[in-house]
């Protein structure tokens, strides 16, 4: 009888060990995969910040059209406009800024968070030009008056979705 209990209390006991591993394994892989939509929040409340700022401080607003004004984390952190980067992203050093641009009578407001080789945004100016040098003769891109233009037979000037 005592060997029936003693199988019975081991099994058990496998099994709420087995059961604690498999939480703690799914918790480490909900902590990983959550990683790129945190920086996404950040940017987001980076940005918001900066629309308080700008609008409780409107002469840091650039004035003339396509002109750019940069506010960096530290003055929203300083301002009390947000908690520091380090408090909002874990074992990371990171920096930010958001670029205020006029465009006729409204404004952007751009975020861009530098986290190192963890994460960086990305603009898809920045991005068509690091993966498209610039050509002088045939097929690619040319940049003529401070454009940029593809040309060759099949340019890519169009922006194409699930290849609509």
């Amino acid at each position: 009888m005592l060997k029936n209990i003693d199988k019975k209390t081991l099994i058990y006991l496998g099994i709420f060990i087995g059961l604690i591993i498999l939480i703690l394994i799914l918790i480490l892989f909900l902590a990983n995969t959550g990683r790129s939509s945190s920086f996404e929040i950040v940017e987001k409340t980076m940005q918001e910040a900066a629309i308080k700022y700008a609008s409780q401080n409107s002469n840091i607003l650039p004035i003339d059209n396509n002109k750019q004004t940069i506010i960096n984390d530290f003055d929203l952190v300083n301002n009390n406009y947000m908690k520091s980067l380090d408090k909002q992203i874990k074992k990371e050093v990171c920096n930010g800024k958001v670029v205020i641009e006029k465009l006729e009578e409204s404004y952007i407001y751009i975020p861009y968070l530098n986290c190192g080789t963890s994460y960086n945004t990305a603009s898809l100016y920045e991005k068509l030009l690091e993966d498209n040098p610039v050509v002088q003769s045939g097929e690619g891109l040319y940049k003529i008056n401070n454009e940029y233009i593809f040309r060759g037979q099949f340019p890519k000037n169009y922006i194409t979705f699930n290849k609509i």
